[in-house]
Order: structure tokens, then sequence, then C-alpha cells
């Protein structure tokens, strides 16, 4: 066995062994890095505290999450409980596991939020849920240290990237006219896209050995995921595309207030979450049983949901009389 992984098992069984009153705080922690976080999360951001600090904040997880799918591919290595039956499987995932995309997903969205405030307190504070997310993945047995530790190194580097080149790319994009930003951003995306699906033909013929595929139908039974999956690329590349695309025409038509009353505040919330979580939960259940129309399928809706967090919400909002009424 593979020094790393044999020293991160026993890691993990120590962890484990601190007993099952940690599972659902561990699960807690872990939840604040998946797509239902964000989903109830983000849009908060947006609509209630600052719409350009949540369009980074969204910039920096939806990018980070399409770039981790490849990742995951390239390196295509397995998760604890897959290989060690000692392991106990507390939490389910179909993926391969390094690096771990709720460590990457914990820094692009916790980290990249932690650059923008003030509040040195809240900076510590956000740092220190990024590294409980990061344990609560070894105790639930879903990742070795190395997995998260990859995850860490690759969300830090996107993040800082992100921030660096921020003010210059933003400058170069935004004296473009309309349609040239339209296309600029649909390149961007389609390149993420596409390191994904590069990935994937690159491993595709690498055999997936039984064993793993039967300890996932052990832990979850009836689960039907594969390791060599992207629609979580195509969920975070969607959500991209329609989020920037959305934003890019609510700047145009002047942007979105700040609201200073907390009773607008809720108002914005309970409007746009309800409409958002009806039209995520709605078009769920149109299926297609055709590979490549599901997966533009997958695409398209989720850039809708992104386009109404964006600027679908904030157009309602001013026609409700909860902010200025975008030109």
């Amino acid at each position: 066995m593979i020094p790393a992984i044999e020293w991160g098992t026993g890691l993990i069984l120590r962890l484990q062994q601190l007993g099952s009153w940690l599972e659902t705080p561990m699960k807690a922690a872990s939840f604040l890095s998946t797509e239902y976080a964000y989903l109830f999360l983000l849009p908060a951001l947006f609509w209630c505290i600052d719409a350009g600090m949540a369009l980074r904040v969204g910039i920096s997880v939806m990018t980070a999450n399409s770039l981790n799918a490849g990742f995951k591919l390239l390196l295509h290595t397995p998760r604890p409980f897959w290989i060690n039956p000692d392991v106990k499987a507390l939490a389910v995932e179909t993926s391969f596991g390094a690096p771990s995309g709720h460590s990457i997903n914990a820094v692009s969205l916790w980290g990249r939020l932690a650059a923008e405030i003030q509040s040195r307190w809240m900076r510590w504070l956000l740092i220190l849920l990024i590294a409980l997310i990061a344990i609560s993945r070894l105790y639930l047995g879903v990742h070795y240290p190395i997995d998260v530790l990859l995850g860490l190194l690759a969300g830090s580097i996107i993040v800082w990237l992100l921030i660096h080149f921020e003010k210059p790319a933003l400058d170069w994009f935004l004296s473009l006219r309309l349609w040239n930003q339209i296309a600029v951003l649909l390149g961007a995306v389609l390149l993420l896209v596409a390191f994904g699906y590069t990935a994937l033909q690159l491993q595709k013929n690498v055999p997936v050995p039984e064993v793993w595929l039967a300890r996932i139908e052990e832990a979850d039974p009836g689960n039907p995921g594969h390791p060599f999956n992207l629609d979580g690329l195509l969920s975070s590349a969607g959500t991209l595309f329609g989020v920037v695309l959305g934003g890019l025409f609510l700047y145009r038509c002047g942007g979105l207030s700040k609201s200073s009353d907390p009773q607008q505040a809720f108002l914005r919330y309970l409007v746009g979450i309800i409409v958002l979580v009806a039209l995520y939960m709605g078009m769920r259940m149109l299926h297609f049983g055709i590979p490549w129309a599901a997966a533009i399928y997958r695409f398209i809706r989720y850039g809708i949901l992104g386009f109404w967090v964006s600027y679908g919400a904030p157009w309602i909002f001013g026609k409700l009389q909860l902010a200025k009424q975008p030109d």
C-alpha cells in the first residue's frame, strides 16, 4: 500500500473512533460546501448584502468546481471507503477522490469571502470553517488527507489568480461591445467544459476496479453513480455562464441597490428563493434519454438558475418596489 494512503487510512480510522456523536456536526460542516448550500447562501449574499461581492464569490466557486471535475478525472484516485472495508462510509460520493471538491469549494467560497471582508475576527472564523470542512471529509470516510491538502492548495491558487487578475481582466471585458462580451464569456465557459471532457477522453479507457463500484453500491444501494460522470462540471459551468451573463445585464442597467432595510431584504430573499427553488425542482422533472441532449439541458437549466439570481430576481424586485427598477 502507498505510504500516504496507509498513513491517511490510519488517521481516518482514528477520527472515526472518536465516536458517532461527531457524525451530525461533521455532516453539517460538510453541507456548507455543497450545491444545496450555495443554492441558499449565494442568493442571500447577492440580493441582501452586496451583489458585486456575491458575483465575485460566485465566479470563484463555479470556476473552481468546474476545474475540479477535470482534475479528478486526470488523477483517477479512489476514496477511502472504496478500498478499505474498515473505513465507514458516513457519506457517499461516486466521483474520484483527489482533489477534494469540498475543500476546493470551501476555499473558493469561504476563503474568497474572507478576502472580501474587513473584519479580522470574521476572517479567522471563516478560515476555521474551511479547516472544519476539510476535517469533516476525513471523518466521513470519503477523502484521504492528501486529497484534502490538494483541494485546499488548488482552491487557494484559483482564488489567488482570480483576485490578482480580476481588475485588469474586468477592465478589458467591460470595454468590449455587448455581443463580444457574451462571446468571450461563452468561450471561457466552454473552455472549462472542454477541459473536463478532454480529461474524460484521456481516462475513459482506464478501467475502474469492480471492487470500487461494489463499495459504492454497498454504501448506497441503488445508487447509479459512476466515477466517469461530468454532471457536476455541466452544472457549475452552466451556473457560471448564467450568473455572469445576468450580472452583465444588471451592470448595464445600473446594478442592484443595496438594502439597508431588514424587512426589504427579507422580502427580496423570500420572493427570490421561492422562484429559485421552484425553478430548481421544476426543471429537474424533465429528463432526456439521449446523453448529449441531457448534457445540453443540464447546462441550460443551471444557466437559467444563475441568470435568475443575478438578473431575473433583481428585475422582479424592481417591479415590486423592493429595489430600484433596472433601466
